[in-house]
């Protein structure tokens, strides 16, 4: 018996460390039926490429869903009409308003006229015209032949209750004697008739001078009435100002000073 259970012993050694032989591989899906077609996975089909027609529609689904071309480092990218816009200055500004406001008599009508309008305006342009106008009507006799005859004239006016007499002894009216300077026309010619009624041929004459006339061109982002705006702001001077339209492609410049500016 104790023979019997060594023999036992060995035996299932030797088994546990005899090599052991490999089972058979399992038989093709295909083969255990035949006639039947072997089942194929979509994954291990072998598309052919496009040709043709096929092929171009399959180019252009292709680059329209490519994201776009990103620039090379260092080159910048184009800008667009937003971001080519000087900075600060909006795209969709007020139209210009352009108008030429005047006329202004002196240099110092001119200057408070255009610090009220200069807060208002984007430009402003001083004009310079020069007009000649009647300053006022003088009552005179014309030259006599003679200095002396001009005193004895002047002698005689004043025996006879003349006032306002002067004697020319210089220039174009050398020699002649002035009765009066009036600055209406209608008081003039009365004196004038007065004269003649006692004898004295006079005559009566506009005297002029030349004076200078401002205009401003102005252009502005806001629609103002100058006129308005200028007769409340000023205490004398605007009643009579005018307030024109003007092309804006005429002028458009930075302000000027009224000595530098032209017609």
């Amino acid at each position: 018996m104790r023979l019997f259970i060594i023999v036992l012993v060995l035996l299932n050694l030797i088994y546990f460390f005899l090599p052991k032989d490999t089972p058979p591989a399992a038989p093709a899906a295909g083969a255990a039926h035949p006639g039947v077609p072997a089942l194929v996975l979509l994954s291990e089909v072998q598309t052919p490429p496009p040709t043709g027609a096929a092929h171009a529609q399959v180019a252009e689904r292709t680059a329209a869903s490519a994201p776009p071309p990103q620039p090379a480092t260092g080159t910048p990218a184009p800008k667009t009409a937003e971001q080519a816009a000087a900075p600060g200055e909006p795209l969709d500004q007020p139209a210009l308003h352009c108008r030429t406001v005047g006329p202004f008599y002196s240099q110092k009508e001119l200057q408070r006229a255009k610090e009220v309008m200069r807060p208002l305006a984007e430009h402003l342009t001083v004009r310079v015209k020069t007009r000649t106008r009647i300053k006022d009507y003088q009552v005179y006799l014309p030259p006599l032949p003679s200095q002396a005859a001009a005193r004895k004239m002047v002698a005689k006016l004043r025996r006879a209750g003349v006032r306002d007499i002067y004697l020319y002894r210089r220039g174009e009216l050398r020699n002649a004697v002035s009765l009066g300077v009036y600055t209406e026309k209608e008081r003039a010619e009365l004196r004038a008739r007065q004269l003649r009624r006692r004898g004295y041929d006079v005559k009566v004459r506009p005297r002029t001078e030349e004076m200078s006339i401002y205009w401003v061109d102005v252009d502005s982002r806001e629609q103002v009435d100058w006129t308005t705006l200028l007769r409340k702001r000023l205490r004398t001077g605007a009643g009579g100002v005018d307030d024109l339209p003007r092309d804006c492609a005429v002028s458009s410049h930075p302000e000027t000073s009224p000595e530098a500016a032209g017609e």
